[in-house]
């Protein structure tokens, strides 16, 4: 996620998720925080195509603003609330 747009390393996946997100009816982006930092190889969306952002709360303020100054519905949920057998797949 850079900004408000989504990317991709991949142009096959970016195609693929592309595909997704037009024939959905409706569209949550599940991203961890650190996926705000880095941006991808090739843009797939504008997040005006998301309904729903559910991240972690390592997001950063500036992130967050972002996300809503664009009127999506975010979610920050904490990495500790979940099960000690979920918290190591984050």
């Amino acid at each position: 996620v850079t900004g408000t747009l989504l990317t991709e390393t991949s142009l096959e996946v970016a195609s693929l998720k592309r595909a997704m997100i037009s024939s959905a009816r409706k569209t949550i982006l599940l991203v961890d925080s650190s996926k705000f930092t880095a941006p991808g190889f090739c843009t797939l969306s504008d997040i005006s195509e998301i309904d729903e952002v559910i991240t972690d709360e390592g997001i950063s303020q500036d992130a967050l603003s972002s996300l809503r100054s664009a009127e999506r519905k975010v979610t920050v949920v904490s990495a500790s609330s979940l099960p000690a057998s979920g918290r190591s797949k984050l």
